[in-house]
């Protein structure tokens, strides 16, 4: 029988074997061993504790998961992120909750969570930790993935969120790396990969695989016929004339289609290999670097380091002014030795940043890590770190990516921001429109020095963003919590189609209003809105019913499958809000249902009929996208109006609910008597429970 062994993936004492196009843990921890393996990979059952609610706290009562969040949600996506690599045969069963904790002897794969010296032992100050217990012979019997339950990377503690809150981590990445460890994977050299070691706080970066990650899952547990046209790019390292490239990084980039892999050398002969796609055809630049920053040896292993040659000058194949490009073809191979110089960098980047076009001071973001370039918009990508001076112009810098390309004449030293104390460079760029996502490298090349920052540039499509303060009452267009039934618009950009698309009509099978309308799809904590317009800039909804009793909301948007950043928004019981027909005039029919205004004004000895949302509960009680009936009414609760400041007595406010045949548009019957003041512009408040409307107007003589 194999003994079992336990240990955890961030400690494992393991390497990539030079044959593999990705960064793999071993069972030995040394290159020459068995490669962990995974023999369930076609059905991966997965469990998580039962503590992963909103608002799970930790034994000192600290926030470990924020109450805004959906972790079970999250931690699926996960799952499905690497389920969906199509060259894979890696398939992972739906997620299932346990009262387990971590146990890596009770062959359950649990994501845990609870708060225990154990726990907070394993963990240290790291966000979660694969744990997995192996075979000698590297087969996987079982991973853990404990979550940090105390996680404090400063004096407070940072919990997981699942829609980006400030000064949280995001869960779903978190997760989506830790499952590439239980797979078998290392943390890679790609910097905007899952498998990136690195996380940022209210950031989503390592939420997808990228080419790099799904070389992984397709090399070891590859779908039939995945590799069979597999193009082999494969070579050996020297650092001058003698010296073998050990333990360096050999990264092949296919700029046209955003595709990029990355290998470590063999710590015995610095020999290498990579194995890409071929289909569609490709041209192939190869590159090495050292492990020295963003990922360091010590990030692999522990002990022997001295393998790892960090003393080498980053180079391109061919020479970095005109390098190379391979071509690729199915089913072969080709032979590409690099032979690179040794001693000290004299160009290093350090920082990355992005910013408005055309700007200068302090960027928008400047990190280590990746940054986001938005397809169809002209960003500024900012520089920053060893020898990243005035002397870099255009000609010294290359983006490989796929329709990014840098400005003429925007090369430029910032004039007035400096990081510490050295020079930011930055240089506008041009991004073409692109509807899937695509990821590219940055580097900084001269004669004899270069540097590469590979993967750092995550090119993605403009995905939906609702702006700043952009939920809005649909009757008032003011920023207000949400209600149960209310009527509410959306306003941002890449919200859905150019041309805007109403709700044809009631579903004929349901009676209800679409939730899915020429693609666009929101939800309210999971609960899908009813859609009535849907616009590139503005989408018009119903607040779910769901969201009755709650006193925040997550909405997640969806457009044509790209997913904007989720949005928390309060919730009341009401938010009322009147329609408006002009600048200030209320949506109101006179009694002979001619509509108010100064041309038509309502007579004090008449009726008036007004139109406004945000009633909140009814009775009966509405179901969300649904026409109100008529038979029985469905009336509003605790409703008052005022008209030029005087109270509409009760027994005059006829009727108050929902307008029947329409969707949460609030009705509300007045018979006008001569209490009230007469003028064209004569103010009108709405009350529902605590709740007021803005001020509009009728016109009354």
């Amino acid at each position: 029988m194999n003994r079992r062994r336990f240990a955890v993936a961030a400690l494992l004492f393991a390497l990539a074997a030079s044959a593999n196009a990705y960064i793999r843990a071993t069972a030995s921890g040394t290159v020459d061993g068995p490669p962990l393996f995974r023999t369930d990979f076609e059905s991966i059952q997965f469990y998580v504790q039962n503590l992963a609610e909103p608002g799970y706290a930790n034994t000192q009562g600290l926030p470990v998961i924020t109450p805004t969040s959906d972790p079970l949600a999250a931690l699926q996506a996960a799952l499905d992120a690497w389920s969906s690599v199509s060259s894979s045969a890696v398939q992972f069963l739906p997620l299932e909750q346990t009262t387990s904790g971590f146990d890596l002897t009770d062959s359950l794969n649990v994501m845990v969570f609870e708060d225990t010296p154990a726990t907070r032992s394993l963990t240290g100050g790291a966000t979660a930790v694969t744990a997995i217990s192996f075979t000698t012979e590297g087969r996987i019997l079982e991973s853990d993935i404990v979550f940090n339950p105390a996680y404090r990377p400063g004096n407070d503690q940072i919990p997981f969120s699942t829609d980006l809150s400030l000064n949280s981590v995001d869960l779903q990445a978190t997760a989506t790396h830790h499952l590439g460890r239980a797979l078998g994977a290392l943390p890679g050299g790609v910097i905007g990969s899952a498998m990136f070691r690195q996380s940022e706080q209210s950031q989503s970066f390592r939420r997808t695989v990228t080419s790099d990650d799904m070389a992984f899952v397709t090399d070891v547990y590859p779908a039939p016929g995945a590799l069979d046209s597999a193009y082999e790019i494969h070579g050996t390292i020297r650092i001058g004339e003698t010296d073998l490239g050990t333990g360096v990084l050999v990264t092949a980039i296919e700029p046209t289609r955003g595709y990029i892999q990355s290998t470590l050398t063999s710590l015995t002969d610095g020999t290498y290999s990579l194995k890409a796609p071929s289909e569609p055809p490709g041209r192939y630049f190869v590159y090495v670097e050292a492990l020295d920053g963003p990922l360091l040896p010590s990030h692999l292993q522990v002990l022997n380091l001295g393998g790892f040659r960090t003393d080498l000058r980053p180079r391109f194949y061919g020479n970095n002014l005109s390098p190379l490009r391979l071509d690729s073809l199915p089913g072969r191979s080709t032979r590409v030795d690099i032979r690179a110089e040794g001693g000290a960098e004299a160009l290093k980047i350090e920082f990355i940043g992005v910013d408005e076009p055309g700007s200068s001071g302090p960027p928008d973001r400047l990190t280590s890590g990746p940054v986001r370039l938005i397809a169809g918009q002209a960003q500024d990508i900012v520089l920053a770190g060893l020898g990243i001076d005035s002397t870099v112009g255009i000609e010294a810098l290359r983006i490989l990516a796929p329709g990014v390309t840098i400005r003429q004449g925007s090369v430029r030293v910032d004039p007035t921001f400096t990081v510490q104390g050295a020079p930011v460079l930055r240089m506008t760029v041009d991004v073409e429109p692109r509807t899937e996502p695509r990821i590219g490298t940055i580097a900084v090349v001269q004669s004899r020095a270069a540097d590469f920052y590979t993967g750092a540039l995550l090119i993605e499509p403009l995905r939906p963003r609702v702006a700043s303060a952009g939920v809005v009452n649909a009757a008032s267009f003011e920023p207000m919590p949400v209600a149960p039934g209310a009527l509410f618009s959306l306003f941002g950009e890449g919200l859905g189609p150019a041309e805007g698309v109403s709700a044809d009509g009631f579903d004929p099978s349901t009676g209800l209003l679409p939730t899915n309308l020429a693609g666009v799809r929101v939800t309210f904590d999971g609960a899908p809105a009813p859609l009535i317009f849907v616009s590139e800039g503005q989408i018009n909804l119903q607040v779910p019913v769901e969201v009755a009793g709650r006193t925040s909301s997550v909405i997640s948007l969806d457009y044509a499958g790209l997913s904007g950043d989720p949005i928390t928004v309060p919730v009341a019981a009401s938010a009322p809000g009147i329609f408006q027909v002009g600048e200030t005039q209320a949506a109101a029919l006179n009694a002979d249902g001619s509509i108010n205004g100064p041309n038509a004004p309502a007579s004090r000895t008449s009726f008036l009929t007004l139109y406004a949302n945000g009633q909140g509960a009814v009775s009966p009680a509405a179901r969300s996208g649904q026409a109100a009936s008529v038979d029985p009414l469905q009336r509003a609760q605790n409703v008052r109006v005022t008209i030029g400041g005087v109270e509409v007595p009760q027994q005059d406010i006829l009727f108050a609910g929902l307008a029947p045949g329409f969707v949460g548009l609030l009705q509300i019957n007045i018979r006008l008597s001569d209490i009230y003041p007469v003028g064209s512009a004569v103010e009108v408040v709405i009350h529902v429970g605590d709740a007021a409307s803005q001020t509009a107007t009728l016109a009354i003589n």
